[in-house]
């Protein structure tokens, strides 16, 4: 199975406007490895809220250049390979929400 390094956002909250990216980190787990993300179990795709990128076949980081009340929630990585899957996720407060 997949094993994902913890990860956090830093800061106990984050500010309206500042950027926060997030990275999920497989160190475990054979390839080809298929890294998705959630926020309040919704699947998230690269769009002009979220830059998503990857950074060899291990690793993916999850962007947001100008935070705002609706990127607050529960973000999870899950990692995907022949064996299975496995996840982990972590809070984002926004001040102010």
């Amino acid at each position: 199975l997949p094993h994902i390094a913890p990860f956090d956002s830093g800061d106990d909250s984050i500010n309206f406007g500042e950027s926060v990216s997030l990275t999920c980190n497989v160190h475990k787990g054979d390839t080809p490895i298929e890294i998705t993300w959630y926020l309040n179990n919704r699947t998230l795709h690269d769009s002009s809220d979220f830059s998503i990128g990857k950074a060899g076949k291990k690793t993916s980081t999850l962007s947001i250049d100008s935070v705002q009340n609706l990127h607050a929630g529960t973000y999870t990585c899950v990692a995907r390979n022949s064996v299975g899957s496995t996840s982990f996720s972590t809070d984002l407060h926004v001040n102010g929400t």
